[in-house]
C-alpha cells in the first residue's frame, strides 16, 4: 500500500477509535500492544503489520476492504 493511501487509512483508523469512545490506552490493551505504538501510527511515525491491522478490524467490527475503501476514498477526496 502506499504512503498516501496509508495516511488516509490512518485517518480513517483514527476516527473509528474516536467514534468508539476508545483511548489510545484503551485501544493499546484491547490490541494487547503499548500505547506509545497507537500514538506512532497516529502521528506516521509507524505503520501497523498486517497481523495488527487484522485485530484492529475486528475490534471495530469492520470487513478488511471496508477499512480500507473508507481510506482510499477519504484521501481522494481530501487530495483530489
Amino acid at each position: 500500500m502506499s504512503r498516501i493511501k496509508r495516511r488516509g487509512v490512518i485517518k480513517v483508523y483514527k476516527e473509528f477509535r474516536k467514534r468508539h469512545n476508545l483511548t489510545q490506552p484503551q485501544l493499546a490493551k484491547k490490541l494487547e500492544i503499548s500505547q506509545s505504538v497507537i500514538s506512532d501510527w497516529e502521528t506516521g511515525k509507524k505503520d501497523p503489520n498486517i497481523h495488527t491491522l487484522r485485530k484492529i478490524y475486528r475490534v471495530f467490527g469492520i470487513e478488511e476492504i471496508e477499512f480500507i475503501m473508507k481510506g482510499e476514498t477519504k484521501e481522494n477526496i481530501e487530495n483530489p
